[in-house]
C-alpha cells in the first residue's frame, strides 16, 4: 500500500493562521481641525449676526398728538418706538432735531418722524391767513410742491378779459399741498396777507390763480 501523506485536515485539526497584524493609531492632521473648527465658529457667528441684524430694534420717535402745518412741536406731541429699521425709511431718533420747529406737514399719531416732517420757517405769519387755491396741471408749476416754499400767486384773465383778476401778483408760501384728483386737479394751501385774501379767494373760485414758485423754488 503506498504512503498517505499525511493531512492535518483530515484529522480533525484545522491549519494554524497568521496572528492579525496590529493597527498602530490613525495619524491626526492639525491643520484639519483647525480648519474644521474655524467652519465651525465662521456657521455661529454668522448665525449670531443674522439673528441680530434681523431681530434688533431701535428707538424712534413717532407721532403722540395731532399737530396741525406751522404749529410748533412740543415734547408732548412725541412719543418713543422700538422698530426693526427698513433701510429706506430714516425716521429721527433724536428729540432735539424736532422739539422747537414746526410741523412742515400735518402729523397724524401713529406715524414715525422723519427730517422732512419739520422746518425751521415760519410758514403763517400772524399777519398771514391760510387759503386753498385748487389748480390743474397749468396752473402750478411741474416741479412739486413742498410746504415751506416761496410762491407767487398771480391773476390768469379770460379770454373776455372780464373775469376777475388780481390787481397785483401776490407773494405767498405753501403750507400743504393735497393728493391730485382724478382730473389732477390738486388743492394747495398757500399763506398770505390777511388784507388780500377776500380777493385771492374770488379770483381762486373762478380758477383764475396761477402759481410760481420764487427762485430756484427754496
Amino acid at each position: 500500500m503506498a504512503d498517505t501523506a499525511y493531512q492535518p485536515e483530515t484529522a480533525g485539526f484545522a491549519l494554524p493562521t497568521a496572528a492579525p497584524r496590529p493597527v498602530g493609531p490613525r495619524r491626526r492632521r492639525p491643520g484639519l481641525l483647525v480648519m474644521a473648527a474655524a467652519l465651525i465658529l465662521t456657521g455661529i457667528l454668522s448665525g449670531a449676526w443674522l439673528y441680530n441684524s434681523t431681530g434688533q430694534r431701535y428707538e424712534v420717535l413717532a407721532v403722540a398728538k395731532q399737530v396741525p402745518v406751522g404749529a410748533l412741536i412740543t415734547s408732548d406731541d412725541l412719543t418713543k418706538v422700538r422698530i426693526s429699521l427698513d433701510p429706506g425709511i430714516k425716521p429721527v431718533s433724536d428729540a432735539s432735531l424736532v422739539v422747537g420747529k414746526r410741523a412742515a406737514v400735518g402729523l397724524v399719531p401713529g406715524t414715525l418722524i422723519t427730517r422732512a416732517d419739520v422746518t425751521d420757517t415760519q410758514l403763517i405769519g400772524s399777519d398771514q391767513v391760510q387759503v386753498g387755491i385748487a389748480t390743474t396741471v397749468n396752473q402750478r408749476p411741474a416741479t412739486p410742491l413742498t410746504p415751506g416754499q416761496k410762491v407767487t400767486l398771480i391773476g390768469i384773465p379770460d379770454a373776455s378779459a372780464n373775469g376777475p383778476a388780481l390787481a397785483s401778483p401776490v407773494s405767498g408760501t405753501v403750507v400743504l399741498v393735497g393728493p391730485a384728483d382724478t382730473q389732477q386737479t390738486v388743492v394747495v394751501d398757500v399763506a398770505i396777507p390777511a388784507n388780500l385774501a377776500t380777493q385771492v379767494e374770488v379770483v381762486a373760485g373762478q380758477g383764475k390763480i396761477g402759481i410760481v414758485l420764487d427762485g430756484a423754488g427754496s
